[in-house]
């Protein structure tokens, strides 16, 4: 048995628990963190439990193991854990899952710096530590200036979202322009971004915090080069701010949004309102229910009302190991840099193109460029010689541009595939028109 838990045909997970309690439950992501269910089998005259169950090739979830209807234990079995806000879960990652390299510090890479300042806001009347990121070539006696990117929840992201790691690893990489970070932590969490203090949080924002971030750093004012971004609460209020205030920020960082809050006002709002001059990532998991629904009618409602918008949808659940492995597409679709080879100002492509493989025939990788003309629902699949689809490797929608994907020759099971000759099929629908595909030949 190479791992716990066990694996058995790419798609199968056992947990395994070895005891004497008098029932074993798992709670996590799949479930909804219920003790209910999901009741562990115990092999006849031993002391071993098991529990069963088949996820998507490339799933990432938190569980737990609850003993006896209430003793919540990690799975002792298993070395994965990832922080939460309600300290550590035991993470399941099917093969398929590629681990984040993004979030881990380098050493051997420039490391930009954090000042902390203590912050008082007359309009909320309660004070916090804001903490304000640096790139490694912010020169205090320079003349250049910087985008902006502010993130709710501040503290977590630094913490459990590994924040900086990410920033400075994807500097480095040049896969992001350099930019300041402004990491606002809540008081009143709840009220502040959902409730009742949502008014004064936005004026604090607006107001207070800003004006002093912008005296203080030589930050970039045009809304298209600020982004404020938060997780579930915090892309509620994320969502507020930006749509009441888009002269102020024009770029929206959205993970796993609430909406609920007030029947869906904010949401609604802005569905039913003016359309405001806004760019939009967004993402979500398969295993947070009502989130997955809003997001679903969103990829579709907003790019529709000429909102430009992409979107990603995962199989996780809501939880920060999924929102720290994706901090990056958004700072990449909103500040990209060199490596990404996205020329701003270049003229788009005028219609959609699949480009060759490169190399080809290839062992153990290959790259697959394409373009798009317009904002479309994307999807690039692997097929054999039989017509089998062979794995998924685009689900999104996407922006006009060119992109590219690399593929590592394993099947949507995480298994590496046999050599021989493939397919890889682009289908792009935009402009509600029908999809246009194109396909090419590869060989591994």
């Amino acid at each position: 048995v190479p791992a716990f838990p066990f694996i058995e045909e790419g798609n199968v997970a056992y947990f395994l628990y070895r005891g004497t309690p008098s029932s074993i439950n798992l709670a996590g992501d799949m479930n909804g963190w219920t003790t209910q269910g999901y009741a562990f089998s115990r092999l006849a005259d031993t002391d071993l439990w098991y529990w069963e169950d088949a996820y998507e090739a490339d799933a990432r979830l938190d569980y737990k193991f609850v003993l006896n209807g209430s003793t919540w234990i990690l799975d002792p079995l298993n070395p994965r854990q990832v922080s939460g806000g309600f300290g550590p879960n035991s993470e399941l990652a099917m093969p398929g899952y590629i681990d984040p390299p993004e979030i881990l510090n380098y050493p051997a890479i420039p490391h930009g710096s954090i000042e902390d300042t203590l912050f008082h806001s007359n309009f909320l009347n309660n004070s916090r530590t804001v903490r304000i990121y640096l790139p490694p070539s912010y020169d205090p006696a320079g003349s250049d200036s910087f985008p902006v990117a502010l993130f709710h929840d501040g503290g977590e992201y630094l913490t459990l979202g590994s924040a900086k790691n990410v920033l400075d690893y994807l500097i480095a990489e040049q896969r992001i322009q350099p930019l300041i970070a402004v990491f606002v932590p809540p008081v009143n969490r709840d009220n502040e971004y959902a409730f009742t203090q949502t008014v004064p949080y936005t004026s604090f924002i607006l107001q207070e915090l800003m004006p002093y971030v912008d005296g203080a750093y030589r930050t970039r004012h045009a809304p298209d080069q600020r982004l404020m971004a938060g997780l579930s609460f915090g892309g509620l209020i994320t969502t507020e701010i930006c749509y009441g205030h888009p002269e102020a920020f024009g770029l929206l960082g959205l993970y796993s949004p609430a909406y609920w809050p007030k029947d869906g006002e904010v949401i609604n709002n802005m569905v039913g309102g003016p359309v405001k001059d806004l760019k939009i990532y967004m993402d979500w998991g398969t295993y947070e229910a009502s989130i997955l629904l809003d997001g679903q009618q969103l990829k579709d409602i907003l790019p529709a009302l000429s909102y430009e918008m992409t979107w990603y949808q995962w199989h996780e659940g809501h939880s920060w190991g999924s929102w720290r492995a994706h901090l990056d597409l958004s700072l990449e679709y909103f500040f990209p840099g060199s490596a990404l080879g996205i020329d701003e100002t270049a003229i788009l492509p005028q219609q959609m193109h699949l480009a060759q493989n490169y190399p080809n025939p290839f062992n153990p990788e290959t790259v697959i460029s394409y373009q798009l003309s317009v904002v479309s629902d994307v999807k690039l699949e692997v097929y054999n010689l039989l017509g089998q689809k062979i794995a998924t490797l685009i689900d999104a929608r996407q922006g006009a541009g060119e992109y590219r994907v690399r593929w590592d020759g394993r099947d949507r099971h995480g298994s590496p595939v046999g050599s021989g000759v493939y397919f890889y099929r682009l289908s792009a629908n935009g402009n509600n028109s029908a999809a246009t595909v194109q396909t090419r030949k590869m060989i591994l």
